[in-house]
């Protein structure tokens, strides 16, 4: 039963949603969750691939969040996203090109947002890791990719890399710890529930599947406060 698996949430009632799927026009839906839906149906139907379901949901999802975070207008939370989106943008781009994918995936994976645009992305696709490397090192990601995509291109792992960018992005919500009005104090919150919910993760899967602790050190994030 797949309901079983849906959180509620959500603002949309998981009812709705079944309605949706089960293309009941009655369904009180955004329009903007039908479009994703309908594009990312679509997409399947023609590829029979889950992961373009993935894509086109992640990009409905960054599409959502861009359009909020500009309503909110609120220059953390800019910043808190533009860096998401330019990070998880990054580490699409070095996996496809490990899986040696044409650019064309990479155009369709790239997600919206971020101080990097799409161009950045899709004339570094076809450098070297290090040219990469050396044309982000004037970014605000300079020590997440020197030392992080060092890692992964010696290892074949981007464990490294993912924990140096959430604790990148850990340490901007940080900023606002301190601040006693404004929505940086609720930002930080959230974000630091979610870290903690992922450590608590690696720890739990770790320990289920017997990896190393020194593996899993490797993995987990800091924490907020």
């Amino acid at each position: 039963e797949v309901t079983g698996y849906l959180s509620k949430l959500g603002q949309v009632p998981v009812d709705e949603l079944r309605k949706m799927a089960d293309e009941d026009i009655t369904a009180i839906v955004p329009d903007s969750f039908k479009r994703a839906f309908a594009k990312a149906w679509e997409a399947y139907e023609a590829t029979q691939e889950p992961q373009q379901i993935d894509i086109v949901i992640d990009k409905a999802l960054f599409e959502e969040l861009k359009s909020l975070v500009e309503e909110i207008s609120d220059d953390l939370l800019q910043d808190y996203f533009d860096s998401l989106s330019d990070l998880t943008n990054i580490k699409t781009m070095i996996r496809l090109k490990y899986m040696d994918s044409d650019v064309r995936v990479l155009e369709n994976a790239l997600l919206p947002g971020g101080k990097l645009d799409s161009d950045f992305f899709l004339k570094q696709f076809t450098e070297q890791i290090q040219a990469i490397i050396d044309a982000l090192m004037s970014s605000p990601y300079q020590k997440v990719v020197e030392e992080g995509l060092l890692r992964w291109v010696n290892t074949g792992s981007p464990a490294l890399y993912e924990r140096l960018a959430d604790n990148y992005l850990l340490n901007l919500v940080r900023a606002g710890l301190y601040k006693p009005f404004g929505p940086e104090p609720v930002i930080g919150y959230l974000v630091a529930k979610e870290y903690e919910t992922n450590v608590l993760r690696i720890l739990l899967v770790g320990k289920i599947n017997g990896i190393s602790s020194e593996m899993i050190k490797e993995r987990l994030r800091d924490v907020y406060v």
